[in-house]
């Protein structure tokens, strides 16, 4: 069985592809700059670039248009699962070696997530990046009586109620969709024990 670590960005194809292009940037000065942006805007729940800034990369970076949405989406994405996976600066150089990046833009996304690691993570705890949101939970207490051994056992039973939102969909019907989840004592233990943990490592990002 191989002990190599699976990336945290997948490495396919097309992820593969974006970090070729972002390492034929030559202009590793003004990339910087980019990247410092993208983290930041992103953080401020903004658009990264308007549409003469990016003609202007175009040039500056020289890139073509399609290239230049390639890089920008990657950059992102790289700073999105940083942020889901809780990753420090020194992991992300780790991660970004691992899939073919070159030193210079190892370094600058490393000093980018040092600098901005705190605001982004911020915001998309604020946001999400899923497509559907938890909008509210509903719960109730039920005793469950079954007969054992000529004796009444009663078992309680939790229901949750769980509303999801769809933020982008414009049709009323289809934005919010509920679903009703029985749980016994044992399992909602267990969902209460992977909340703490969850808990843990989102206190760990902030």
């Amino acid at each position: 069985m191989s002990n190599k670590k699976k990336s945290l960005f997948g490495n396919t194809t097309q992820f593969k592809s974006a970090i070729e292009r972002i390492n034929s940037i030559e202009e590793d000065e003004s990339f910087s700059r980019v990247v410092l942006r993208i983290i930041k805007r992103s953080s401020e729940g903004v658009q990264l670039f308007s549409e003469k800034e990016q003609t202007q990369l175009l040039s500056v970076l020289s890139l073509n248009n399609e290239s230049l949405q390639t890089v920008l989406a990657a950059s992102n994405f790289i700073f999105q699962q940083s942020a889901y996976f809780g990753i420090n600066s020194e992991s992300l150089a780790q991660q970004l070696k691992s899939s073919g990046m070159e030193t210079k833009k190892i370094k600058i996304f490393a000093n980018a997530w040092k600098q901005g690691r705190a605001g982004y993570t911020k915001q998309l705890m604020e946001k999400s990046i899923a497509p559907r949101s938890l909008q509210e939970i509903n719960w109730s207490l039920h005793l469950q009586s079954s007969h054992k051994n000529s004796g009444r056992d009663k078992t309680p039973i939790a229901f949750f109620e769980f509303q999801l939102n769809d933020p982008d969909t414009v049709n009323e019907e289809k934005k919010q969709d509920n679903f009703v989840v029985e749980f016994n004592h044992q399992q909602l233990f267990r969902l209460y024990d992977k909340f703490e943990r969850l808990q843990e490592q989102l206190d760990q990002l902030i």
